[in-house]
């Protein structure tokens, strides 16, 4: 029962963080790039500074670490289908 549970609540997370991102670039254009790097640092900072934070505060800054790894893969995504970046894989011709 307990892995049913978490199932559906990563599943939430991941629908939720895609829903986020897209309301989140209707105003706002942060760097991919930006927001890919500094994901890490969010669960990172808290560890070394308080570590002995609740649960709840644990659990909101994971889903906000997933949130910011949902929006670094999907404007790459989303750049990689309107052409505005290149993935280095074509046709080669000799």
């Amino acid at each position: 029962m307990a892995y049913l549970i978490f199932a559906i609540a990563l599943l939430v997370v991941f629908i939720s963080g895609i829903w986020v991102v897209k309301k989140f670039r209707i105003k706002y254009q942060p760097n991919r790039w930006l927001a890919g790097f500094l994901g890490p640092f969010i669960i990172i900072v808290p560890l070394i500074t308080a570590p002995s934070l609740p649960s709840v505060v644990w659990a909101m800054l994971i889903v906000l670490f997933i949130w910011t790894n949902i929006y670094f893969f999907e404007v790459s995504r989303e750049m990689l289908e309107t052409g505005k970046t290149k993935t280095g894989f074509g046709r080669r011709t000799l």
